[in-house]
């Protein structure tokens, strides 16, 4: 399995770097709780942004928490309520005033924020979002591979015997070309 931190870590760790735009991460200290298999069941880590901004972070599949993001700063926070990775609900709590609420729901189901990303860029000629460009993703996944390197998780394409792997960040990308539009009106593209 891949483990908490690929399956709903990557939520906590895309969160923390975007409220921290163009801030490089200085280092991580991260623990696991892990089954007889290697899986990370449960984790927790640190991220250090220099200066004194910190990232900190629980996940894991057996425990129930109110799943907010909190921003937490000298004269105030920031709570993004439960489910933050689809939140639609914010508070900011500033230093002797009353609390201020943004509700955002969603049109649909909140996909369709990406789906409608993705069809302005490919109209656009884009190959990536500048919202969230490649180099960022890529910098999330390789973090990942490094706190998986420090816990000693090893995935199972990666072990010796089961074919041969590289880690996800080595990984040739995928290139997306614009195709035609299908019968039903969708736009179509090709991933390879």
């Amino acid at each position: 399995g891949g483990g908490t931190l690929l399956d709903i870590g990557i939520y906590n760790l895309t969160v923390s770097r975007m409220a921290l735009p163009g801030v490089p991460l200085r280092g991580f200290e991260v623990q696991a709780l892990k089954n007889e298999q290697g899986v990370d069941l449960q984790l927790q880590a640190m991220l250090d942004f220099g200066n004194g901004r910190m990232s900190q972070f629980v996940c894991g599949w057996f425990a129930d928490g109110p799943n907010e993001f909190l921003i937490l700063g000298e004269r105030g926070h920031i709570v993004v309520h439960g489910g933050f990775w689809q939140a639609t609900r914010a508070t900011l709590h500033a230093a002797g005033q009353a609390p201020q609420t943004v509700d955002a729901p969603f049109r649909i189901n909140g996909f369709e924020y990406e789906i409608e990303e993705t069809m302005r860029c490919v109209r656009a000629g884009l190959a990536e979002s500048p919202i969230l460009p490649l180099a960022e993703s890529l910098a999330v996944v390789e973090l990942m591979d490094a706190m998986r390197a420090r816990i000693g998780v090893v995935p199972a394409l990666e072990t010796p015997g089961n074919g041969e792997a590289a880690p996800i960040s080595a990984l040739r990308l995928s290139s997306v070309t614009p195709a035609r539009h299908s019968s039903s009106g969708l736009r179509l593209m090709m991933v390879s």
